[in-house]
């Protein structure tokens, strides 16, 4: 019956149209459909970048991502975990970079800084709050590893930013950092609390001379955990020491150095990054603490941010989420907004700085359209 006629209306008429000429203007049309579906499709990924209002020309980078292909159910210390692996989702199923470019663009975030590690890298925690063997094997709690993070950097390089975790006591320790260094790294981690290390480690100092040699600028620095064998008092001696002797580099607390239990101290903080920003300027503060909330708007991790600016100024106060840790708390976008409607005293200018013009001039990178 391919010649059979077949009835189509239009508006108040009709009139008989053959099928192979129906099957003609079908295939046109869902041509037209496809083309409109990926043309929509591409203005909402671009419109997303300015789905908040953010500044003309401003990039919005978020400092501190990780990537995890599960980290079993918790059995540690942490009722408020425990009692709901699933609520935390990062507990029972993959969060990688293909599913955090997808929060990125409809979020309007350009890039993130990746920051890997191994198993053996976070040992400390992984023993207290998972009852971890700290071997990093698949049946271990924590199934990822550097490799698989960097698995996504390579995958997307226009969207991650490499930061890598320096633990001073692993073997083989120059060896494996000139590999690094050769893969495009852009800045180090230092995790002295929950390494339980000194700040003038021969290896951290010779990282540190490696960085300088390498036009590398970023070091940012997480005190988590620092009650085991070093107090808050000790390593902000250490950190005099070590900024001192290496005015050049740029530094960044993460998580604030000083707003998550068992970190450093308030007033010695602020008085440390105010004290080095007038002698070198190299000090800035990242404000990733959203897992202290519960829900939007994130009142503990607003006011965070509102007590840096306040003390330390606006150039100087750098946007970071944690992901996937917070993502039991909010929907990745939501981080974003919380900031354009709630940091209602910063300037749109102000906001363009603490959503990515800071990050880039502490990695001292260029801004990307």
């Amino acid at each position: 019956m391919s010649g059979s006629p077949v009835l189509r209306e239009y508006g108040w008429g009709a009139r008989l149209i053959p099928l192979p000429t129906l099957r003609r203007m079908t295939l046109r049309m869902s041509s037209r459909r496809w083309i409109l579906k990926t043309t929509v499709a591409t203005i909402a990924s671009l419109a997303a970048r300015r789905l908040f209002g953010q500044e003309p020309g401003a990039e919005v980078i978020d400092m501190h991502v990780h990537f995890v292909r599960k980290l079993t159910t918790p059995q540690g210390r942490h009722p408020e975990i425990r009692d709901n692996p699933l609520v935390s989702h990062w507990t029972w199923h993959e969060h990688n970079g293909d599913l955090l470019v997808q929060e990125m663009n409809r979020a309007g975030v350009g890039r993130a800084l990746l920051k890997t590690f191994n198993a053996e890298d976070i040992a400390y925690p992984l023993r207290q709050d998972f009852h971890s063997d700290d071997s990093g094997t698949d049946e271990a709690p924590f199934q990822s590893s550097e490799g698989y993070m960097l698995e996504y950097r390579d995958k997307y390089p226009d969207r991650f930013i490499w930061a890598a975790t320096v633990n001073p006591s692993i073997e083989s320790f120059h060896e494996r950092w000139t590999a690094k260094f050769s893969r495009n790294l852009r800045a180090i981690v230092l995790f002295p609390g929950l390494q339980d290390h000194r700040l003038d480690h021969e290896n951290v100092t010779w990282i540190l001379e490696e960085c300088e040699k390498r036009g590398i600028k970023g070091v940012l620095m997480s005190f988590e955990n620092v009650n085991r064998s070093h107090t808050s008092a000790d390593y902000i001696e250490q950190l005099y020491d070590m900024i001192d002797a290496h005015p050049n580099l740029h530094y960044s607390f993460m998580h604030t150095g000083y707003q998550v239990p068992h970190t450093l101290e308030r007033e010695p903080t602020l008085r440390l990054i105010n004290h080095f920003n007038e002698k070198y300027g190299n000090i800035w503060a990242q404000t990733g603490n959203y897992y202290l909330d519960t829900r939007y708007p994130f009142p503990t991790q607003l006011a965070g941010t509102k007590d840096l600016y306040d003390n330390i100024g606006a150039d100087r106060v750098v946007w970071a989420t944690d992901w996937p840790w917070i993502e039991n708390i909010g929907k990745y976008y939501q981080f974003v907004q919380s900031v354009e409607e709630h940091c209602t005293y910063m300037s749109p200018a102000e906001k363009a700085k603490y959503l990515g013009g800071n990050a880039l001039d502490f990695l001292a990178l260029p801004l990307v359209q």
